[in-house]
């Protein structure tokens, strides 16, 4: 029995020995009994080729000593034992996995949509109680039917807004007149960068843009624009207008009700710029 205790060799004189046995070349003298093998061999039938099937690889290792010394992979037998591959079992595995996540999701987005809806409820109720009752009473309506005519559409939403009206002025114009001759008339209105900012502030960031394509998010971030636009609403103050470009928008019409297909029964839903909104 060798303990192996002693010291230990130069290992450049280990290193230098077996490089010589295992490294160097050999020059193997092929003598005539190399020839008399070959002869003998000539008649031998080839051998079937041979088929590693993973069963061979799973009985070779279940024969192997579980914790004998691994190579440079540092991977002992146990493990190659108990990673036998069971594709039938790994699928049935990710299948339940993925199904546990998309339950586990589909949980968040109800939880998300509930209080959603809730907020935007409990916020309109401070604003707007008649629409919220409206909303809560009227069936949501989906609008994937058929779609008015163009051409119908369109002279129908002309007929109301583009047709002059006269408006027939009764006396009791003159009355309410003369009773708010007294009234003192309000200071005049002093728009500045600071009300336009404050103004964009409270606005939210990814609101619909009007035609410009504008976003708030862009009017908060660029404030050299808001004393272009404080003296802009000063100018239609002052000169009692609105330029044109502000009063112009994008319509949306939203059905009323099922009855897609008749112009009358949508509602306009306006979208102006950005800035003629507050």
């Amino acid at each position: 029995m060798v303990s192996g205790t002693g010291p230990a060799p130069n290992q450049a004189d280990t290193v230098a020995f077996w490089r010589g046995l295992w490294s160097e070349p050999i020059n193997h003298s092929e003598g005539p009994w190399t020839e008399v093998v070959a002869s003998q061999c000539a008649s031998i039938t080839p051998m079937d080729p041979v088929i590693i099937t993973p069963d061979d690889v799973a009985e070779a290792v279940r024969r192997a000593p579980n914790w004998k010394s691994p190579g440079l992979d540092g991977l002992h037998h146990y493990w190659l034992k108990g990673f036998v591959p069971d594709i039938t079992q790994k699928l049935t595995e990710r299948v339940d996995d993925l199904k546990q996540r998309i339950a586990a999701w589909g949980k968040r987005i109800r939880r998300y949509t509930e209080r959603s809806t809730r907020f935007n409820q409990n916020r309109l109720f401070q604003s707007d109680q008649k629409r919220l009752y409206e909303s809560l009473e009227r069936p949501m309506v989906s609008g994937t039917g058929p779609a008015p005519n163009q051409a119908d559409t369109v002279a129908f939403w002309r007929g109301l807004w583009s047709e002059p009206v006269n408006h027939s002025e009764g006396p009791w114009t003159e009355v309410v007149a003369s009773q708010c001759a007294d009234i003192t008339p309000m200071d005049p209105v002093i728009i500045t960068p600071d009300d336009v900012a404050e103004a964009v502030r409270r606005a939210p960031n990814w609101k619909s843009p009007g035609l410009d394509g504008l976003h708030h998010y862009w009017l908060k971030g660029f404030m050299v624009c808001h004393s272009v636009l404080a003296r802009q609403f000063q100018e239609a103050l002052n000169q009692k207008s609105l330029p044109s470009l502000f009063t112009t928008g994008i319509t949306h019409l939203v059905p009323k009700d099922q009855g897609t297909t008749d112009p009358s029964k949508y509602r306009p839903s306006h979208v102006y710029r950005p800035y003629t909104r507050h």
